[in-house]
């Protein structure tokens, strides 16, 4: 999983892909994030089958681990 450009590492990688795209199908909430990512998916023509897609990866994981980000934050001072 992950090296998905080489054939032959590529399967575990489609494989995930394609078991979460099959939960948004079966009322799921999919979330994916990260620019390699979301080239991956797109090799696979599953973009559109995901709930949700974040072009930032770093930044999306820090969201869903904190429930913020600083500039959010910053916004949120300035009120």
């Amino acid at each position: 999983m992950g090296a998905y450009e080489e054939p032959e590492y590529s399967l575990g990688t489609a494989q995930i892909a394609k078991a979460i795209a099959k939960k948004t199908s079966e009322g799921a909430y999919t979330v994916i994030g990260g620019g390699d990512t979301i080239t991956a998916v797109n090799s696979y023509s599953l973009l559109d089958k995901f709930s949700f897609v974040s072009t930032g990866g770093g930044a999306m994981l820090q969201y869903l681990a904190t429930k913020t980000l600083p500039a959010i934050e910053a916004l949120n001072r300035k009120r």
